[in-house]
């Protein structure tokens, strides 16, 4: 089981064993990911951020 469908379970269920699951593969996977390299399902862009450029 994948991280995604261990949290996807925990939330349909609200069962403690699947979010202790999830908490676990997603331990192992930021063990296991490359260096700098974000395991959260996020894209980090590092350009500019508009909002904070002066106009």
């Amino acid at each position: 089981m994948d991280v995604e469908l261990s949290w996807q379970t925990f939330a349909c269920t609200g069962d403690i064993l699947c979010y202790l699951d999830y908490r676990r593969q997603l331990a192992q996977q930021r063990l296991t990911a490359p260096a700098g390299e974000k395991t959260d399902g996020y894209h980090c862009d590092p350009g500019p951020c508009h909002e904070r450029d002066p106009v």
